[in-house]
């Protein structure tokens, strides 16, 4: 396999050095429902054991984090493959990871950024002047909003392959809302599609 992190899941249960983990951990008390009650080490594969340490370090270094891929550089991830026996490079979890690495005030800067391409979306979604507005608002809010939920289980704030759609459909919704806001002030008596059509790119 060329790439590492593909062969370990793919492998992983496969091979000698393979352990049962939730056997181990049950036996350590780590994790084990009682009868009748969820194993929520299970269900959240782990998160929910693993989340606690994260925050604890965060707590260390709140308002400025302590450096990209800070799960390692602290040692975290380091102490869990010991206490867990499962390999966590990061928290599954966008906002953990953000503030981990940067802090508080850049956790508030991307939030305001993300908020604003929300309101923005739907503000050209709303717009019923043409489709144009309604499509590409649409995909964008739809694309940023699925982003910022799956963030709390996955994700990343940081660029990344699996951000390339909602990056485009953003940038997209940008510049129509950009051209939009010349229209307006341009062409302040702009109401039918056709109208929006012959205008939109005028500037």
């Amino acid at each position: 396999m060329l790439v590492p992190a593909t062969r370990d899941r793919m492998m992983q249960g496969f091979t000698e050095d393979s352990v049962d983990t939730n056997e181990q951990l049950e036996k350590e008390g780590i994790t084990g429902a009682d009868e009748g009650q969820p194993d929520w080490y299970t269900i959240t594969a782990g998160r929910s054991v693993a989340w606690p340490f994260v925050i604890d370090k965060i707590e260390e270094s709140p308002w400025w984090g302590h450096g990209r891929e800070a799960m390692q550089s602290t040692g975290i991830s380091e102490f869990l493959w010991d206490y867990l026996h499962e390999g966590f490079p990061h928290p599954h979890n966008a906002y953990l990871q953000w503030t981990l690495d940067n802090g508080y005030i850049a956790l508030a800067v991307v939030m305001l950024f993300y908020l604003s391409a929300i309101k923005a979306s739907l503000s050209i979604f709303r717009d019923k002047r043409s489709d144009y507005f309604t499509a590409v608002g649409g995909i964008a809010f739809s694309l940023i909003a699925a982003q910022l939920i799956a963030s709390v289980g996955s994700q990343s704030f940081y660029p990344r392959e699996s951000a390339v759609t909602m990056l485009c459909a953003m940038f997209l919704m940008l510049r129509l809302f950009t051209q939009r806001k010349k229209m307006n002030k341009q062409f302040p008596d702009t109401r039918t599609k056709q109208e929006v059509d012959e205008r939109l790119w005028l500037n």
